[in-house]
């Protein structure tokens, strides 16, 4: 995809998935992603080992 709201969009288009992990420097696209995107578990720059 060409911005990041593209990416977004798929998301929201789908189920709601099980994970969503974001890496990024920008807390502006940070916040968005956390206030846009549901999912059953989201983490910002980490990850996590089930």
């Amino acid at each position: 995809v060409d911005k990041i709201e593209d990416s977004i969009d798929i998301i929201k288009s789908h189920p709601k998935p099980l994970a969503a992990y974001l890496f990024s420097n920008d807390k502006k696209l940070e916040k968005m992603f956390v206030k846009q995107i549901s999912a059953g578990g989201m983490i910002v720059n980490d990850t996590v080992l089930h």
